[in-house]
């Protein structure tokens, strides 16, 4: 299956990176751990990297995602031929919600040491901005927390809206403007 991969296909780069992080470490239950009876839990990493292909690909429904295991090589691939059901998947991505938070970081983080995000230079073409220092514009350290805090409520927000369209059984549901107002207020 490895020859129908292309070596430049964005799986690969998934791949690479779910294999440099410590999932146990993160919060991930289950991290090469099986007690030799009943049914073997999932890898973790497999469900990790069938969440970021899902998010890179705009695969919301844990329904689509398993479609996804089956029809598509790059997936078969990525997942080494597991086919977690949409309840196994849903069920990961609620009960790990912390976890996967640490892992955006994590992956934030990798680019700055890969030097694919500086952070340091804004590029505007075309537009004006208004310059403001007063207070209300200027992040302390308290503030910049409270910011952050804002984005991971954001972010959770995000994961309630995805187990919600799972719930519903709808792909679509992510694409109805109230609840998009919802996410980013």
């Amino acid at each position: 299956m490895d020859d129908y991969v292309a070596p430049d296909n964005p799986v690969r780069a998934i791949d690479v990176f779910v294999q440099t992080l410590e999932l146990d470490a993160l919060g991930f239950k289950h991290a090469g751990a099986w007690s030799g009876s009943g049914q073997p839990p999932f890898d973790p990493a497999v469900l990790l990297k069938l969440s970021i292909y899902g998010y890179q690909n705009k695969v919301r429904s844990s329904r689509g995602l398993e479609k996804t295991t089956r029809y598509h090589v790059e997936v078969m691939w990525l997942c080494q031929g597991a086919t977690p059901t949409y309840k196994t998947i849903a069920d990961f991505r609620k009960n790990t919600l912390e976890a996967l938070q640490k892992v955006n970081r994590e992956f934030v983080q990798v680019c700055r040491d890969l030097s694919l995000v500086g952070g340091t230079t804004v590029a505007v073409d075309g537009t004006f901005l208004k310059a403001s220092a007063n207070r209300s514009t200027v992040y302390t350290k308290s503030g910049l927390a409270r910011e952050i805090a804002r984005l991971d409520s954001q972010i959770a927000a995000y994961f309630d809206a995805l187990g919600a369209a799972d719930d519903t059984d709808a792909e679509d549901d992510l694409s109805d403007p109230d609840l998009v107002a919802k996410i980013t207020a």
